[in-house]
């Protein structure tokens, strides 16, 4: 049984997707017209629940910039995100 954590990793990672196929105007695996997919960069994300190590997608220009996420400072090599959906209300 996936854990909340768990289930949040895949929501997020599959957004992040999306957002790249939007960005990049095409469909994966289908053929690419100039810029194209490259990859995952593993990254953390800062939640309710602790941090959530996430594969952000790339693409072979550099342009792709997730929207759902705010950057913030990070160690070397790890970049450290705040999602607003992890925020809690106050007095919830």
């Amino acid at each position: 049984m996936a854990t909340i954590s768990q289930l949040k990793k895949q929501v997020l990672e599959r957004l992040l997707s999306t957002e790249l196929t939007q960005h990049l105007g095409y469909a994966k695996g289908a053929a690419a017209g100039g810029n194209s997919r490259n990859g995952h960069s593993a990254k953390a994300l800062l939640s309710d629940d602790g941090p959530l190590e996430l594969a952000i997608p790339r693409d072979r220009n550099g342009t792709f910039e997730p929207r759902r996420s705010r950057q913030h400072g990070g160690g070397r090599g790890t970049r450290w995100f705040r999602c607003s959906p992890f925020r809690r209300r106050s007095g919830a």
